[in-house]
């Protein structure tokens, strides 16, 4: 059986095609979204921002309604890229507190010019996050794929113990140092993109996971890292977070299958 349908391969010809005519930069509004972002469509995160007006819109939804549910006071978007969701919840939410990660110096630089487009308030800081406080190595996607229209996906990447050349390094704090920023009364809202690291990420934040009002919202990637991905959630699970697809049903133990997506973690 063919992996792939023959819908599938013709649409990814077709985005293929269609992105040999695309300039290098484009300043892009997104109605979807309500902001301006000033995209370079050969990355893959900014070519389907520019092809579809968002970059997964179904985390989009699922933070607008949980903020709205449960009166959020505090959004932490740890691996932000060039901020799109960060300055989405600024300029929509105001009222909350946003605080934004991204330790790949280049793609934060994109990111403070894109929040100075959108002229919205909120806090960036170029640095990562590990299980402690120190300088990490990072390295950056290379690879192409043809089902990702040959683009390069420079929202990736990932930390590696030994450096290469073309790996850069950041200063990486815990998720417990967030907690001079935010205290266990507030509802905080945590939305983690980091390519496998998430547990490692979750082991700094003793402190924060004890708090009852904490809400993860977590990319994992079942079929990349299994292992490290099943852990992440026993994990949680072992701080008594129920687990919830975006769509807020609650996943049960019996229920869960190994499969890509992201993920709502919270308690009660």
């Amino acid at each position: 059986m063919l992996k792939r349908s023959v819908l599938e391969i013709l649409d990814a010809l077709f985005y293929i095609a269609k992105g040999l005519f695309l300039p290098k930069y484009k300043l892009y509004y997104s109605k979807y979204l309500g902001i301006r972002l000033g995209l370079k469509p050969d990355s893959l995160v900014d070519f389907l921002i520019y092809n579809n007006g968002v970059f997964q819109p179904e985390v989009i939804d699922s933070i607008t309604h949980i903020i709205k549910k449960y009166q959020v006071t505090h959004f932490v978007d740890i691996g932000s890229h060039i901020g799109q969701m960060s300055i989405f919840v600024a300029k929509n939410f105001p009222e909350l507190k946003v605080l934004s990660f991204e330790p790949n110096p280049a793609t934060f630089g994109r990111q403070l010019e894109n929040i100075r487009l959108n002229d919205v308030v909120l806090e960036a800081k170029n640095v990562g996050f590990d299980n402690k406080h120190g300088v990490c190595q990072f390295r950056r996607a290379q690879r192409r794929h043809f089902f990702e229209y040959f683009k390069l996906n420079d929202g990736i990447c990932f930390p590696v113990s030994q450096a290469e050349s073309g790996d850069f390094e950041s200063i990486c704090i815990t998720l417990d140092e967030l907690t001079e920023q935010i205290n266990k009364d507030n509802l905080v809202l945590i939305k983690i993109d980091v390519e496998g690291a998430e547990k490692k990420i979750l082991e700094g934040g003793t402190i924060l996971l004890s708090w009852p009002k904490a809400v993860f919202l977590i990319e994992l990637l079942f079929d990349c890292y299994p292992q490290k991905c099943s852990d992440c959630v026993e994990l949680l699970s072992s701080y008594g977070f129920k687990m919830y697809d975006t769509q807020l049903n609650e996943v049960t133990r019996s229920e869960r299958k190994p499969e890509d997506g992201d993920y709502i973690f919270m308690k009660g």
